[in-house]
């Protein structure tokens, strides 16, 4: 009687194990799907991230290029304006050099015609 009693005894016992075996693998099941949850989410978090990251990289590649162009185009402007003030001021010193040449020449015949009044005077 008393070996059933052990018996049945060691049966409650080996049935609690078991119960509590089988939780804990119920719990760790449990915790195993809810890491692979948090993992799931963390990796969906991190492709975000990295998508947010390449657009914005790209949008500031964007941005360089346009104040790049903004400079290039404030740069032709002032190559431009450069250029004309460049060619009025040389219209303006060929107009000064052609008007001391007519000058000149003028004063060059003036002085010819006087030094040859002066001449036919002399003799």
């Amino acid at each position: 009687l008393q070996h059933k009693a052990e018996k049945e005894e060691m049966d409650v016992y080996t049935n609690a194990v078991q119960n509590q075996k089988y939780d804990f693998d119920q719990k760790l099941a449990e915790n195993a799907r809810e890491v692979d949850s948090y993992l799931k989410v963390l990796k969906d978090e991190i492709d975000g991230l990295r998508s947010q990251l390449h657009t914005t990289i790209a949008q500031k590649v964007e941005t360089r290029d346009f104040e790049r162009a903004l400079n290039d185009t404030a740069l032709k402007t002032e190559v431009e304006k450069i250029s004309t003030s460049v060619q009025r001021v040389k219209g303006e010193l060929s107009d000064l050099l052609f008007q001391a040449k007519n000058e000149l020449i003028t004063k060059t015949k003036t002085l010819e015609t006087t030094s040859q009044e002066r001449l036919s005077r002399i003799q």
